[in-house]
This record gives structure tokens, C-alpha cells and sequence, in this order.
């Protein structure tokens, strides 16, 4: 009988994880972040989770903590967009299904920072010289699914943002001087 209560909850979970792969990224890939100039913040929160938290939250809470270590950032429009990293950071959830008639306050969510950036594949380099083609590849990610109060999720979510906002920090600053 518990494999019946189970069930729905873990196939959402699973449904979940699998919608949560960044819709920004082409290809997955591995670069380093070495020479990283400068990051654009973009921030994704499903619409159903839009009145327990709001993406200018989590995106002036991402900024406040890039800025303060130093780390350049750019809007969209700025054209120097194309030679920078884009930090995606998304927030996708539901809240828990009904028991009798009343929806139990509970959310299940995932969250996932992730930066993406222009990379070259070898083999394009090899086969087309200077004519090789730039591609958009997830080069840094941290992620998780949660389960929370709905009182407690503001606060629950920005907690676990920031946490992979200050692990990307401290990668970043492993490899580049910010002189």
C-alpha cells in the first residue's frame, strides 16, 4: 500500500529532474573557467511557484554576491554578451497534490545554477580551420530537488541558491586573479 502513496510523488520527482535540464544549452560540455570576463545573471521561476518567490529576488541576491567578490557583470543587451559566461538559475516546483480535499502546504521544487558558455568543438576547429562554429554548452552546474513547507520555501530556496552561488564563487576565484 505505501508503493501506491509513493508512487505518484517519486514519478513528479522524477518528471521534475528530467524538465530541469537548462533550456539554454545545446550541447554539454567541459571548459574550464579560467579567463571567465564577466557573467550575465538570468533567473527562470516556473509560474506556479511566482507568488512564493520572484525571480528579482534570487537574481539581486545572485548579483549582490558576484559584485561583492569582484566578479564583472553584464545585462543581456550589452554587447559584449557573447564573451561572457551566463549563469542560469532555475527554480521549477509544484505544490504538494490534495488530501482530503485540502492541499497538504508542502512543495516539492528543484533549483539549478548552471553557466553556459561559448565553447568550439575540436573537431570543428580541425575540420574548419577559422570557419569552426561557436557553441553553447552547460561548462559548470549544481542542482537539487527539495521538499518544504510552503511557509518555509522563500526562504528554503534562496538558501540552497545561494549556497551553489557561492560554490560557483569560489571555483571562479580558484582560477582567475581579480587584480
Amino acid at each position: 500500500m505505501k508503493i501506491n502513496k509513493i508512487g505518484p510523488f517519486l514519478l513528479f520527482t522524477f518528471i521534475l529532474i528530467l524538465l530541469n535540464r537548462s533550456p539554454y544549452a545545446e550541447n554539454w560540455g567541459a571548459q574550464s573557467l579560467d579567463s571567465l570576463q564577466c557573467i550575465m545573471v538570468e533567473v527562470v521561476v516556473s509560474d506556479n511557484l511566482s507568488k512564493e518567490i520572484t525571480e528579482r529576488q534570487i537574481k539581486t541576491d545572485t548579483e549582490l554576491a558576484l559584485r561583492s567578490h569582484g566578479i564583472n557583470l553584464i545585462e543581456p543587451s550589452d554587447s559584449t554578451y557573447s564573451y561572457c559566461g551566463a549563469l542560469y538559475i532555475t527554480v521549477r516546483g509544484f505544490e504538494n497534490s490534495l488530501k482530503n480535499g485540502k492541499y497538504t502546504g508542502y512543495i516539492c521544487f528543484t533549483t539549478t545554477v548552471d553557466l553556459t558558455q561559448s565553447v568550439l568543438l575540436p573537431r570543428e576547429v580541425i575540420n574548419s580551420g577559422y570557419d569552426a562554429n561557436f557553441h553553447s554548452a552547460i561548462t559548470w552546474m549544481e542542482g537539487t530537488v527539495a521538499y518544504c513547507s510552503v511557509e518555509d520555501f522563500n526562504q528554503y530556496a534562496r538558501r540552497i541558491i545561494g549556497d551553489y552561488v557561492n560554490e560557483f564563487i569560489n571555483d571562479f576565484l580558484c582560477v582567475n586573479s581579480l587584480n
